[in-house]
C-alpha cells in the first residue's frame, strides 16, 4: 500500500505519474515511465567528492576532541558512498576510489565518535570528569 507522501513523479520533469501504466510515456516529456535517470560519470565524481570532503571534517572535528559532531558528519560520507556504490552494481568502479575512501573514513569517524561518547560518559559516571 502506498503512502499519502509515495505519489510516482517522472524523474525527468516532475510530472505526476499516477494512474499511468509502466509501458505509457510521461504526458509532460515523453520518458517513459518505466525508466531511470541516465548514468553520469561526472555526478558521481562530484559526488564522491562531497562524501570525502565530509568524511575528512568527520575526522579533523574528532581529533579536536569534538567526538559527537564528527558523528554527525559521518552520516552523509557514508550515505553518498554507499549510494554511488549502488549505482555502480554494487561496487566502486576504480576511477571512484574517493568514494571507497569516504565510507571507510566516514565508517571510522562514526565508530570513534561512539567510543569517545562512551568513554566521556563511563568517566563522567565514575566522577573522574
Amino acid at each position: 500500500m502506498r503512502s499519502e507522501g509515495d505519489t510516482p513523479t517522472c524523474w525527468n520533469c516532475g510530472y505526476e505519474l499516477s494512474g499511468l501504466q509502466v509501458d505509457d510515456v510521461c504526458p509532460e516529456c515523453a520518458t517513459p515511465v518505466w525508466s531511470r535517470r541516465a548514468f553520469d560519470p561526472f555526478d558521481q565524481r562530484k559526488r564522491a567528492g562531497q562524501a570525502l570532503a565530509w568524511s575528512i571534517a568527520a575526522l579533523v572535528l574528532l581529533f579536536v576532541c569534538l567526538g559527537p559532531l564528527a558523528g554527525i558528519l559521518a552520516v552523509p560520507a557514508i550515505m553518498i558512498s554507499t549510494n554511488i556504490k549502488r549505482e555502480c552494481g554494487g561496487d566502486w568502479p576504480h576511477d571512484l576510489n574517493n568514494a571507497r575512501a569516504a565510507w571507510w573514513i566516514g565508517w571510522v569517524a562514526a565508530v570513534l565518535s561512539i567510543l569517545f561518547v562512551i568513554v566521556y560518559a563511563a568517566l563522567a559516571v565514575s566522577g573522574v570528569l
